[in-house]
């Protein structure tokens, strides 16, 4: 198979190349080698986007594979071949007007209208784009998102009076106010990776919360992370994946998340323990189980490690394979 990646270009984000790695990395194992590609300009602007799309054009193959980020690019490859991957539309909440408008067209509607099949990472982001724009729902398939090689089983320390609770506070979906809320007098050491603004250092503060805090780690410090956590806090009021779950699954932690789709796909039937994400009450309840009942986390733990396997990364790679295989035939 002659296939082409194109990757997008944002210095010191790496999420998407990290989703594919492992990908492409069973894919060459399989003897499906590609070529990979990165735009020449950030998408910051509607010239850069546009450029962009004309560097396109010089990318040859039978199947080129836009991953995400840059579904514009689909615009540039006349008539080859193409398969997007679609991760989540959370950029489109943030827009108003005709900026709205114009975004939807370029990363939306037009890209979808040309592309030969798209991938949704997950049910809830396939159901969002029908939502969004017209699309024969036989050309969306879902590709779930897999799980890095270096996420394995750690075994579990002797549970602790004031459990290490792991929470990330990168983007404002992740809910840490409500999460600092919920934590209030429960003993604990809230470990929050990502920045803290100062409203949040003032409510941990009053709320007399024990934290520590961390930001731009490399892979190896944030399975570190999960290693010495004793339980991951992740009620996410918006995801496309939700990545942390499966992590904290393979590692061997139990986690709370989201009764918000698409977590419980993502988590499996009794793979967390699920909470409603904008009700302070449901996370606190979560949380006294989670920290006061051995034998419950001792089945989050089991069930977790029973989810994973269906995210290995050779599992998602045959899922592309024959997905390639079908589109060139």
């Amino acid at each position: 198979m002659d296939i082409a990646y194109i990757f997008r270009r944002r210095p010191g984000t790496y999420s998407i190349e990290r989703v594919f790695a492992p990908i492409l990395a069973q894919l060459r194992s399989q003897g499906i080698v590609g070529s990979t590609h990165q735009v020449p300009r950030e998408s910051g602007s509607f010239w850069n986007v546009l450029m962009n799309i004309v560097w396109s054009r010089r990318v040859k193959a039978e199947l080129v594979h836009v991953t995400g980020d840059v579904n514009y690019c689909v615009l540039g490859l006349g008539g080859r071949k193409s398969v997007l991957t679609i991760h989540d539309f959370g950029y489109l909440a943030q827009l108003r007007g005709w900026r709205r408008w114009l975004v939807k067209k370029l990363w939306v509607d037009w890209p979808i209208s040309r592309c030969t099949a798209v991938t949704c990472v997950s049910e809830q982001t396939r159901q969002e784009l029908l939502r969004l724009t017209p699309v024969a729902p036989e050309k969306v398939v879902v590709i779930h998102n897999p799980l890095q090689p270096q996420f394995v089983r750690k075994t579990e320390a002797a549970w602790s009076d004031r459990p290490r609770i792991l929470h990330f506070n990168v983007t404002p979906n992740k809910n840490l106010e409500r999460s600092i809320a919920a934590l209030e007098g429960i003993p604990c050491h809230l470990r929050i990776i990502g920045p803290l603004h100062d409203a949040q250092k003032r409510e941990l503060e009053l709320r007399r919360i024990d934290f520590s805090q961390g930001e731009n780690l490399s892979d190896e410090q944030m399975l570190h992370e999960y290693e010495q956590c004793d339980l991951v806090c992740f009620p996410s009021t918006y995801e496309g994946f939700g990545l942390p779950v499966i992590e904290a699954q393979a590692v061997g932690r139990p986690v709370l998340t989201s009764l918000t789709p698409p977590l419980p796909e993502v988590g499996g039937d009794d793979g967390a323990c699920y909470v409603d994400p904008f009700d302070v009450a449901s996370i606190r309840a979560g949380l006294l189980k989670m920290t006061t009942d051995s034998a419950y986390r001792a089945g989050l733990v089991a069930a977790g490690f029973a989810n994973v396997r269906r995210f290995q990364a050779a599992t998602i790679a045959r899922q592309y394979a024959d997905l390639y295989a079908r589109l060139l035939s």
